[in-house]
């Protein structure tokens, strides 16, 4: 997996950089309050070690204190009094160990018995057992007469460090929610300013509403106020360059009309080609500024309009085949198919080689392509991005008619349609594919 493959928006940095530095001080303030609860378990283990050792040494010396005879009955006086339990070994056993797995017993157990083993007179045994509450049993001699000295205790503290990790867990899970719906506060007025950047090639967004921090308010405020910028700078654009063409129509005719009354001559014929050249270039130039809300909203049945452009440049004797994979009567917007093929077979005939095929199929995901192809050169690799721009004619179109907009017209409604343009190359072969989207009950 490449190291890029991962990337993080900003709401999950956001999140991930809160939630990191709430665990780094959580983990601080619950180690040191483990480490507190581990020094206070072990000051509480010494304390009961050092009173049980107490217990027993006070025992041991009235036991020593009185004569053997009368320690049996020294013995039952101080068991019943329920501070500390005497038996003579000879009499009661000490109860087996307690079954850790059916029962188990808690982890400090075992240091708090080796405490009292410490602190007791030696020598001594120590065992801890659970009849039924907790309690200690030490063995000590008296004359040589082994004794236990049974020493109850209280609950011993828990062992496990468990409470302050769980609440971290649950502070943690806490901070990960609210983090969460803190960055995606921040973050989602970023989300729709960008994807409103992204519609701008393709449409003008609606305005914003200014939401979040106030920095992010003021952005999106600016970026309101470029789009209605924009839209104006558009419409002036529309106007002045779209009343070029009609001002030009005027000029042309009459120069055609004062040319067919001259005598024929070759300049003459040069001058007729020129005017021909100059009215294709007025007409490229008036589609390319024609907005998609001015196409006309007649549709026609594929197989005519396939049919009736490609007939027209048969009838100018050119070499075009047309193989249509559709049905012909499927239904498409006239003016931007008609518009489509007539760009792509003027290029084909002027740049390129016959024999020229074009290829009209609909696709499964109710695409039309529509793919012209010819037997030139085509354009090079290097220049595919700039044969798209407006205005741009390549140094293998120079010196033929028109401004170099037959390819930004396609590029342009193939956008307007929801498709793309793209160049495809096989030996000896060049080929520009056009997609249209169409709507899916337009059969």
């Amino acid at each position: 997996m490449s190291r890029h493959s991962v990337r993080f928006g900003l709401a999950q940095r956001l999140t991930l950089l809160i939630v990191g530095v709430v665990l780094a001080s959580l983990t601080i303030v619950a180690a040191g309050v483990e480490y507190k609860r581990r020094e206070y378990s072990s000051e509480y283990r010494d304390v009961q070690a050092r009173s049980a050792a107490a217990l027993v040494y006070s025992a041991r010396r009235l036991l020593v204190a009185v004569p053997p005879s009368q320690r049996r009955e020294i013995a039952r006086t101080l068991t019943a009094s329920g501070t500390v339990q005497l038996f003579p070994d000879s009499e009661h056993v000490a109860p087996p160990a307690v079954d850790e797995v059916e029962r188990p017993i808690r982890d400090d157990a075992e240091e708090l018995r080796v405490a009292i083993l410490r602190y007791a007179t030696q020598p001594a045994e120590v065992l801890y057992r659970e009849d039924p509450t907790p309690r200690f049993w030490i063995r000590q001699f008296i004359d040589g007469e082994p004794w236990w000295v049974v020493v109850l205790m209280s609950e011993l503290p828990q062992g496990s460090g468990a409470a302050p990790w769980a609440a971290l867990l649950l502070v943690l899970s806490l901070v990960i929610v609210a983090s969460g719906i803190y960055a995606a506060s921040l973050t989602r007025p970023l989300e729709r300013l960008s994807a409103a950047f992204g519609r701008i090639g393709e449409d003008w967004p609606e305005p914003l509403e200014p939401s979040g921090p106030r920095e992010l308010q003021q952005l999106t405020r600016s970026f309101n106020a470029m789009i209605t910028r924009l839209k104006e700078i558009e419409r002036e654009r529309s106007v002045l360059l779209g009343g070029i063409p009609h001002d030009l129509r005027a000029p042309l005719t009459r120069m055609r009309m004062r040319l067919a009354m001259m005598p024929k001559s070759d300049e003459l014929r040069g001058m007729e080609v020129d005017v021909v050249a100059m009215e294709r270039i007025v007409r490229q130039f008036g589609d390319f500024l024609r907005d998609a809300a001015q196409e006309e909203s007649r549709w026609l049945a594929l197989g005519v309009l396939a049919n009736e452009v490609v007939a027209g440049y048969r009838a100018l004797a050119h070499d075009v085949t047309l193989e249509l994979r559709a049905e012909p009567a499927l239904l498409v917007p006239e003016m931007t198919v008609r518009r489509v093929l007539d760009n792509l077979l003027g290029n084909a005939v002027e740049h390129g080689r016959p024999p020229i095929a074009v290829l009209i199929e609909l696709r499964a995901d109710h695409r039309l392509a529509l793919q012209v192809s010819d037997h030139g050169d085509g354009i090079p690799v290097t220049l595919e991005r700039e044969a798209r721009s407006p205005f741009v004619k390549l140094d293998c179109a120079r010196g033929t008619a028109g401004c170099g907009l037959g390819l930004a017209i396609v590029q342009q409604l193939a956008s307007r349609a929801g498709g793309e343009l793209s160049f495809l190359r096989e030996a000896g072969r060049f080929t520009v594919a056009v997609t249209l989207r169409l709507p899916r009950n337009n059969s």
